[in-house]
């Protein structure tokens, strides 16, 4: 946010410091101009159902041949807890050969499966799913009727390691 008098940044951490549990009116005050203000405090608030994910690539190396490797790709929902999250029933893992040898001349690229996640990504981000909801479900202050919704879907957060990143970015078309 910024300063109504001197266009300062104040950070969020200051400004959810400054709220008093409660009341929905915060008082702040600039560190540049020491100007004072009322802020009345936003929540970003998205459709309950809309999910977000993270993945992580891992490669190791399961061969004797040093140029030929296996890797995974960890997918879980950005939506639940880290404690959830973790859990057996909430994680996905996905096992691809990150590089073939295409033939003479042609560089390493990605296994052409992995190309399948990618696009259905894209097209979940894009596109959405649409899904039944059959009984009604509560969220916090939210009620989440019985019926046909369209969900949003994106991929929040992606890491992996030196090679992962990589493989992905053959994958993308760069050198």
């Amino acid at each position: 946010m910024l300063s109504k008098n001197c266009k300062n940044v104040l950070s969020t951490s200051y400004i959810t410091n400054a709220a008093i549990p409660g009341n929905d009116i915060v008082n702040l005050q600039c560190n540049e101009c020491f100007h004072s203000f009322d802020n009345h405090p936003e929540y970003m608030r998205g459709y309950p159902l809309n999910q977000a994910f993270i993945f992580h690539e891992d490669g190791f190396n399961a061969f004797v041949k040093k140029n030929r490797g296996m890797a995974t790709i960890q997918l879980s929902c950005a939506c639940l807890t880290k404690k959830l999250r973790s859990k057996g029933k909430f994680l996905s893992v996905y096992s691809f050969i990150p590089s073939v040898k295409i033939g003479d001349g042609i560089p390493h690229k990605l296994d052409a499966f992995f190309k399948f996640l990618i696009d259905e990504v894209v097209d979940l981000y894009i596109n959405g799913k649409i899904i039944t909801v059959q009984n009604p479900i509560r969220f916090d202050d939210r009620v989440v009727e019985a019926g046909q919704y369209q969900l949003g879907m994106l991929l929040l957060l992606g890491t992996a390691d030196i090679k992962g990143h990589g493989d992905i970015t053959l994958y993308a078309g760069s050198k």
